[in-house]
């Protein structure tokens, strides 16, 4: 008998297209065709394989009987945390931005995907926009995001959010902090929310012993975002799935990650602005938490284990946080008092393949607490989240997303 480390494991995804939830994509453990392996954070994993257990109640004519229970549907749960992480790849005008497992994850939890190639600058560049190389223009659409350089010594770039586009003339939210250098124009990998995302999680969990082996089906759930300085940020998962097997294979085999590149949060750049305001609003935010409110009801039918198929449901606000920032003024006390709209950008990384912004477009602040950092004086700020206010108008769900995540 051996007793084994539980730390050294190896974590594989599939994604279970629209109407093959809860099917296994394994031939029973045999095959692992289009898996690709989760870079989870060594120690953060924890997995719970469940069984219903359904007691009978028969009759006794003794005071300590008891009939035996009979196994019913089974359910998993799965939670991990791993690196927030932009993908490596630079999107620019020859090359499509990728989806890296990490956006896989987001986008089965999330709903909504958007890639494509970069561009070039054209013509007409200022610090609000720009026009595009000639019949570019779909290339980035509204609610996307995109990467320019700003200033060659020393490089600087930055990550816009995408306001306007029509034909090839783009504008962005914020204006930049100068006016570009022309040349390249990185397209992101953009994830946003969805009413109603189809697809699920499927999962291939190995340990070292070679009979405690878990295929995890008909996965789905949310996860939350914690960004400090200095830190390499985080996301941390929580899945919830119907029905898993355990299956004996050969030894646990080395794991490859793809477009995968951790960036740590300095040389960043945290915005918090009025809505519509083209203003940048930079603040010396110490740490940003961000926590999507996403719920998912199982449909019941008798087939398999008693679930056709996760749906997501309203459970508002399905998005809130809290921001750091030090106590300089009572700013943060009137917009909660006035119920001001806000929008947060927060860019981390400063290279193309190697930056990411993440945009919560239309924040109300409700609470604003005194806290000590460092033994200075700063306050939390909190807030929930609604559709953009900006550009949503409910035309699409990439404009109207309340949370938005680039990775470029």
């Amino acid at each position: 008998m051996s007793i084994e480390n539980r730390t050294v494991a190896r974590l594989r995804l599939r994604e279970e297209p629209a109407g093959s939830y809860e099917l296994d994509m394994t031939s029973a453990g045999t095959s692992f065709t289009s898996f690709v392996d989760v870079p989870f954070i060594s120690g953060s994993l924890q997995v719970s394989p469940m069984v219903k257990m359904l007691p009978t109640d028969h009759v006794q004519q003794f005071i300590d009987g008891y009939s035996e229970e009979i196994p019913g549907p089974k359910s998993w749960k799965l939670s991990f945390k791993m690196h927030l992480a932009p993908t490596g790849v630079a999107a620019n005008a020859s090359t499509t931005s990728v989806e890296s497992v990490l956006a896989t994850l987001q986008k089965i939890c999330m709903g909504g995907i958007s890639l494509s190639a970069g561009t070039d600058m054209a013509s007409g560049v200022s610090t609000a926009g720009c026009t595009v190389t000639t019949g570019h223009g779909s290339r980035v659409p509204v609610g996307t995001a995109v990467g320019i350089g700003v200033q060659t010594t020393p490089q600087s770039f930055e990550v816009a959010e995408v306001k306007s586009q029509s034909t090839d003339a783009i504008t962005w939210k914020r204006v930049t902090a100068t006016t570009p250098v022309t040349g390249a124009v990185y397209r992101s990998s953009t994830i946003y929310l969805k009413e109603d995302p189809d697809t699920s999680m499927q999962f291939a969990l190995d340990f070292v012993e070679t009979d405690e082996r878990l295929i995890l089906m008909g996965g789905q759930g949310s996860f939350t975002v914690e960004i400090g300085n200095g830190e390499l940020p985080t996301a941390t998962f929580s899945i919830e799935g119907t029905d898993w097997l355990q299956y004996a294979g050969s030894a646990i085999s080395v794991a490859t990650f793809t477009n995968l590149a951790p960036v740590a949060v300095y040389g960043s750049e945290f915005q918090v602005c009025a809505v519509g305001s083209t203003s940048r609003g930079v603040l010396p935010i110490s740490a940003l938490a961000i926590n999507p409110n996403l719920a998912y009801e199982n449909v019941p039918y008798p087939g398999r284990q008693n679930v056709y198929r996760k749906r997501r449901v309203r459970s508002a606000p399905s998005v809130s946080g809290s921001f750091t920032v030090p106590y300089e003024a009572a700013t943060w006390l009137t917009a909660r008092a006035n119920k001001s709209d806000h929008a947060i950008f927060a860019q981390i990384g400063s290279a193309a393949g190697n930056a990411m912004l993440i945009s919560v477009p239309t924040i109300q602040i409700l609470d604003v607490q005194p806290v000590e950092v460092g033994k200075l004086s700063y306050q939390q700020v909190s807030w929930k989240a609604r559709h953009d206010a900006e550009i949503g108008g409910g035309a699409t769900e990439i404009t109207r997303s309340a949370l938005r995540f680039h990775y470029v």
